[in-house]
């Protein structure tokens, strides 16, 4: 479908609540980052899902 989740800095307590409710491991380790820097990174390099789609990220929100 194209979609690519990514979490960014988050907090160690929330990342808990995420892998006991099983959300952590349906996301998959690539999906969680340490910063934002390195997700913006890593989803700079990641291959396009369609044929001849240019890369690029739609910024939702952020944590605070």
């Amino acid at each position: 479908n194209g979609v690519r989740v990514a979490f960014a800095g988050m907090k160690d307590a929330v990342l808990a609540v995420m892998a006991r409710s099983g959300l952590k491991d349906l996301i998959g380790s690539e999906g969680f980052f340490a910063s934002t820097a390195e997700a913006l990174a890593a989803l700079r390099e990641a291959p396009t899902q369609a044929a001849g789609e240019k890369p690029g990220l739609a910024r939702v929100g952020t944590a605070s």
